[in-house]
This record gives C-alpha cells, sequence and structure tokens, in this order.
C-alpha cells in the first residue's frame, strides 16, 4: 500500500490508472447522471 498525497509527483502517476467504470445495463455515467439532474434543477428554478 502507497499513501499519495494531493499535489505530490505520485499523484499524477496514480490519476493515469483511474477510469470511470462502464454501466453493464448500457445506462447513463455518474458524470451524465449530474448534467441530468443540473439541467432539471435549472429548469424548476426557471
Amino acid at each position: 500500500m502507497i499513501i499519495v498525497k494531493q499535489r505530490e509527483q505520485p499523484e499524477m502517476l496514480f490519476r493515469q490508472f483511474l477510469v470511470e467504470d462502464k454501466n453493464i445495463y448500457g445506462g447513463a455515467s455518474y458524470v451524465d447522471f449530474l448534467v441530468c439532474i443540473h439541467k432539471e434543477i435549472g429548469q424548476l428554478l426557471s
């Protein structure tokens, strides 16, 4: 186990290996979900 602190050299290496898992059912990703929620909130506030 290696502890990686923010803004230090090992963080950049660590970030290269991060990937977003695909939904096995073909649904929206987490980012897509957040965009959808943001749009709905914007419509409610308009």
